[in-house]
């Protein structure tokens, strides 16, 4: 099988450009994304790499160093983008030197075997294999619902260019013949394989920023953006879902109502800006003890709503609201004023005081506003 370097350099080149200015463009779009930036120079670089094959004849064995560089620091890039991306960080004192040394042991390794494609393949091959095997391990690690689909497809990817690379390591082990007869199969393979990678690689994490941003839409919309809380509409949509998750554990849900008093008296004695503080740290304070199963929403103003998980006698309900209660009420001093926050409260509890978000909330917003008004006399 001859392989026409210039004719599939040209091919591979087209194929680069196309990705890196989709990369780079992405990377422009969203340039807080960790490891955008990584996966716009790593395209840029598979295209480069690219480029030296198309002039091969007349470069000769500087065609191969400089296509060997691309060729390591691509994946390398395209490995610790995904790290970041996915904001797992292992090791990170440690990992980028390392990553650094390991492409500066491929080149040397290329450069020594410049002239030994064998030797060149029994070393090179085994160290792009495992970058590719670690890059197929974090792409599947911890992913779940559209976006596991996607990465599946792009481990898929990886995986058809490890296999390429492993067999071609494998003859270049086991055949003394290897320049003669596997190297003219093995290596045009590895150089197809490399089509289907750059395209599902750059143009699946493509398809993963997008729906990381379909869904940061979507929940923007659904959260309080002082307090960080869920939202109404949130409630709205997913009271049923509570419902139902608690019901399918066995247990029951409270809704609560939580408002702070005196907190319109603050708003006109140090301002709104204060105020907005106040309301920050309670949120944050209620976030901070939320159980798994519980949700929390602010509702408007200083009203907060609880929905909490509990068993369908309600026992230790008052426990558990009281310390997330009791937290909030806690001494505290923002912006140097000294306080000490009230809070009133009511519960409901399904289904004995309703079924529906708006029953239950009526009945907890009842006796919220009762002992309030008990607190008052």
């Amino acid at each position: 099988m001859s392989l026409h370097y210039p004719t599939l350099g040209s091919v591979l080149l087209t194929v680069g450009i196309l990705t890196s200015v989709m990369m780079i463009f992405i990377w422009r779009l969203y340039p807080t994304l960790q490891g955008t930036s990584l996966w716009a120079v790593g395209a840029l670089l598979t295209t480069l790499g690219f480029f030296p094959m198309w002039l091969e004849p007349t470069l000769g064995s500087i065609a191969i160093v400089l296509n060997n560089i691309a060729t390591i620091t691509t994946p390398l890039l395209i490995f610790e983008g995904a790290i970041r991306f996915k904001g797992l960080h292992p090791l990170d004192h440690v990992r980028v030197p390392f990553e650094i040394l390991y492409g500066i042991g491929y080149l040397l390794s290329t450069l020594l075997n410049i002239q030994n494609a064998r030797g060149r393949y029994m070393i090179n091959d085994l160290l792009m294999m495992i970058v590719l095997a670690l890059t197929i391990v974090v792409l599947l690690w911890k992913v779940k619902g559209l976006e596991r689909i996607v990465y599946i497809i792009i481990a898929v990817t990886f995986a058809l260019i490890f296999v390429a690379f492993f067999f071609r390591w494998l003859f270049s082990m086991l055949n003394s013949d290897f320049l003669n007869d596997s190297n003219q199969v093995l290596t045009p393979i590895i150089f197809f394989t490399l089509v289907p990678w750059a395209i599902g690689w750059s143009y699946g994490f493509i398809l993963i920023i997008n729906i990381k941003g379909r869904q940061a839409l979507f929940d923007a919309t659904r959260t309080d953006v002082l307090t960080g809380l869920n939202n109404r509409l949130w409630m709205t949509e997913q009271f049923d879902a509570a419902l139902k998750a608690a019901t399918t554990k066995g247990t029951s849900l409270c809704l609560s109502v939580l408002d702070v008093n005196g907190f319109k008296k603050l708003n006109d004695k140090y301002g709104h800006m204060f105020g907005d503080e106040v309301l920050r740290h309670i949120g944050k304070v209620i976030r901070e003890r939320l159980t798994d199963g519980d949700s929390a929403i602010r509702y408007g103003g200083d009203e907060f709503i609880l929905l909490l998980t509990c068993p369908k006698s309600g026992n230790n309900l008052t426990q558990k609201l009281h310390q997330i209660v009791d937290a909030v009420t806690e001494p505290i001093t923002i912006e140097s004023v000294d306080l000490n926050l009230s809070i009133s409260f009511g519960n409901a509890l399904y289904p004995k005081d309703g079924t529906t978000s708006d029953e239950l909330f009526k009945v907890a917003d009842s006796r919220m506003y009762a002992q309030k008004r008990s607190a008052v006399r």
